[in-house]
């Protein structure tokens, strides 16, 4: 009864433990200049930390960019309002993107609407989202979670065989 009861805690945790990474993607994001924002990052809540961010604009009014996790602006990078990044690779003419998030990033995932402004540094042109954008998060599993997960599993499935022999 002991080994089920410790197989039972370790497959929660493990289950908790992956939850606290997660892939945030764009979804449905169109500039007004008929242009689309595109990409993905990943987020560590208990960390705080952003990894994997790719994220890529079409030249529109303004040149289109790409963004990576170097170019996040740690001035502005608390993730419960949002995300400044800026191209720094093409100074002085780089772009800036700036993701405003109407909530925090929920631990557990889900969808969460996004609004976007990008600019040449914040300066004219400048443009923003035109349709109902969001993020959408999908749980990101931890190698170490996913050990003890499947340690779990076969300690019940054991204990399950042996119950089964006995009866």
């Amino acid at each position: 009864m002991r080994k089920t009861g410790i197989a039972v805690a370790l497959l929660l945790f493990s289950l908790q433990s992956a939850a606290t990474t997660l892939v945030w993607t764009i979804e449905n994001a169109v500039f007004f200049d008929n242009t689309t924002l595109t990409g993905s990052f990943t987020y560590n809540s208990e960390s705080g930390l952003i990894s994997d961010l790719l994220i890529q604009t079409q030249p529109g009014i303004v040149q289109g960019a790409t963004y990576t996790t170097e170019d996040i602006d740690a001035f502005y990078n608390n993730i419960n309002l949002g995300l400044s990044i800026d191209d720094d690779e093409n100074l002085p003419f780089g772009m800036a993107l700036t993701l405003f998030f109407d909530s925090p990033l929920p631990e557990e995932g889900g969808v969460v609407t996004l609004n976007a402004l990008e600019s040449r540094f914040l300066k004219f042109p400048w443009r923003e989202l035109s349709t109902d954008a969001y993020i959408v998060s999908s749980p990101v599993p931890i190698p170490g979670a996913l050990i003890l997960m499947f340690s779990a599993l076969g300690v019940l499935a054991r204990r399950r065989k042996q119950s089964v022999q006995i009866a």
